[in-house]
């Protein structure tokens, strides 16, 4: 036992937990790093960026819908085409809103919900003109009067635009502010595999270098002590005949 816990013995394994702690180190700071980068920001940029496109959309299809406000047909369309839009954008907010998500912080959840409180109003704006249009007798309207009806209902839904600008200008915002953060992530996983990879080389060349020393005076150290008991026991028979 005495012989295991010398200081050959102790320095290999000093050296061997030093490898094992580092590699630990690198290997569990990497990944919490990199589970914040996809956990949290890159997964609410993508969610952002989603929300960006079905708001888009729906001010593409209102505006379309105000343009052929005289024409049934394609106005009851574009009013489908908004409807699904709106039904997407609610399943992109509840899905940030979620409090299990990991992907925003409560702050951000409560400025989320302002923005799914704003197209609430503003759908409910939009759908007002909707039901509106469909009471006229477009078959008697001029196309003066369609020009003029476009140019009204895009008055009546300003309140409701002003609002939702609320949604799409946060969400890029946001979106931006995630997008930085997780570049921000990224390099500090680089840095942090540049210091674990010098560290690891820093480690192996001391090892490299250290063991043979170490098992060379372990070799030493064990040759003397055999020296020295051969000589003693030298010494010992060589007694009885002085």
């Amino acid at each position: 036992m005495k012989r295991f816990f010398n200081a050959h013995s102790l320095a290999i394994v000093t050296l061997t937990a030093g490898l094992i702690g580092l590699t630990h180190w690198g290997t569990t700071t990497a990944k919490e790093q990199f589970d914040q980068s996809i956990s949290r920001d890159m997964v609410a940029a993508a969610m952002l960026a989603k929300m960006q496109i079905h708001g888009e959309m729906l001010r593409r299809f209102e505006k379309e819908m105000f343009i052929y406000v005289g024409v049934p047909q394609k106005r009851e369309g574009y009013v489908k085409e908004h409807d699904a839009a709106y039904r997407e954008l609610l399943q992109d907010l509840d899905a940030a809103l979620a409090p299990s998500g990991k992907a925003f912080t409560d702050e951000e959840r409560k400025q989320i919900l302002e923005w799914k409180q704003a197209a609430i109003f503003y759908d409910q704006e939009f759908t007002s003109l909707a039901n509106r249009a469909t009471r006229f007798d477009l078959e008697a309207m001029t196309a003066v009067d369609a020009a003029r009806m476009t140019v009204e209902f895009n008055g009546k839904i300003a309140e409701g635009k002003n609002r939702f600008r609320l949604l799409l200008n946060g969400a890029n915002t946001l979106r931006l502010k995630k997008e930085t953060q997780s570049q921000g992530v990224k390099q500090d996983i680089d840095r942090t595999f540049d210091r674990f990879i010098w560290a690891n080389v820093g480690l192996a060349g001391l090892a490299c270098l250290g063991l043979p020393l170490l098992l060379r005076m372990r070799t030493t150290g064990a040759a003397t002590a055999s020296v020295r008991r051969v000589f003693g026991q030298g010494r010992w028979l060589a007694a009885p005949a002085q």
